[in-house]
C-alpha cells in the first residue's frame, strides 16, 4: 500500500516467472520485489544471469513489498499472528523476519522490482516520514553491497532446462 512497480513490471515479471519455473525447478520460498536492507555480503549467498537480470541469492530478507510466497513461505504464514504483530513492537516480530527460518530460499530480482513511497502506510504504525527515511537510508547501504558483491564475485551457474 506504500510502494510503486517498476516501470517494466510486467516483462520483467514473466522473465521472474520464467526464472522461477524452468531454472529453480521450484526451489524457493519467497521472491522479494524491495529488499532494504542487506546488513553484510555474508548475507548474499550469491547471484544468478538470466536474460538480462540478475537474480540474488539471499540468507535472510528485510521487506514484504511486491513478495511471492511459494508453498514453503506460505505454510509459515498461517503461523504469522497479526494480533501480536499489532502489540508487540519489537522488529523480531515482524512478518519478514518471521519469515527467515533456516533453509528459506529468498531470491530479488535486482534492480528491485519495486520502491516504497513517502506515503500513509495502512499496515505501519510508525510514522511515515520516519520510517521512509531509515528504508532508504537503509536502501543505499544495501545497493552499494549488492553492486560491490556483483563486481566481484561470478555469477553462480543455473539450470539448463530449456
Amino acid at each position: 500500500d506504500d510502494a510503486i512497480l517498476c516501470s517494466n513490471f510486467l516483462s520483467r515479471m514473466n522473465i521472474v516467472h520464467e526464472f522461477l519455473t524452468y531454472e529453480t525447478e521450484g526451489n524457493w520460498d519467497v521472491v522479494n520485489g524491495y529488499v532494504c536492507q542487506i546488513e553484510t555480503s555474508k548475507n548474499i549467498i550469491g547471484y544468478y544471469e538470466y536474460k538480462g537480470q540478475i537474480f540474488l541469492k539471499l540468507k535472510k530478507m528485510v521487506g514484504t513489498v511486491g513478495n511471492l510466497y511459494n508453498k514453503r513461505a506460505l505454510e509459515r504464514l498461517v503461523d504469522f499472528s497479526f494480533e501480536i504483530a499489532k502489540t508487540n513492537q519489537s522488529s523480531e516480530y515482524h512478518i519478514d523476519r518471521f519469515l527467515n527460518f533456516d533453509g528459506i530460499e529468498i531470491i530479488v530480482p535486482y534492480p528491485f522490482l519495486a520502491d516504497i513511497q513517502p506515503v500513509n502506510s495502512t499496515i505501519c504504525n510508525t510514522n511515515h516520514l520516519i520510517a521512509y527515511k531509515w528504508f532508504k537510508n537503509e536502501e543505499k547501504k544495501t545497493i552499494h553491497i549488492i553492486e560491490q558483491f556483483i563486481k566481484e564475485t561470478p555469477p553462480l551457474d543455473i539450470l539448463l532446462n530449456n
